[in-house]
């Protein structure tokens, strides 16, 4: 099975209790493990595959949050660094009946993802670069 490096967001997503409710009129929220490169990656490793991940988080419990519920999901978390300064990003979400998402982020910590910490040895022998959307509008 393949070896998959992704590179990005790793955020809280806060998904709105119930469907068709907009994030206005909304009053309660499920805290879930969020960001396309994880999701992408969790799949990877049920499947059989070895996945990578490089992200920043927070180091407040969210950021521990995630971390653990990559774990669980057998990523490797090498490359995740803990942010002393910004918060880990947030999103809150809802959905509509048909599966329409609205989306408001609270970017922190995933959006200063130091590329000097990289692990070049893990990702030479990566055959799969994964990054999200999200990541190619990062600044730096």
């Amino acid at each position: 099975m393949r070896k998959v490096f992704a590179l990005g967001e790793l955020l809280i997503d806060f998904m709105a209790a119930r469907r068709d409710v907009s994030l206005t009129d909304c009053d309660t929220y499920i805290k879930k493990a969020g960001g396309a490169p994880p999701n992408a990656l969790a799949a990877l490793c049920k499947l059989g595959g070895t996945g990578y991940l490089a992200s920043n988080v927070g180091n407040d419990p969210f950021g521990r949050f995630l971390i653990e519920q990559c774990k669980i999901n057998g990523i490797d978390t090498s490359m995740v660094e803990m942010d002393k300064v910004h918060f880990t990003s947030c999103a809150f979400v809802s959905l509509t009946k048909s599966g329409e998402r609205d989306f408001i982020f609270a970017r922190g910590a995933d959006e200063h993802i130091d590329f000097s910490n990289l692990n070049m040895d893990i990702l030479s022998k990566c055959e799969i670069f994964h990054f999200g959307a999200a990541t190619g509008l990062l600044g730096g």
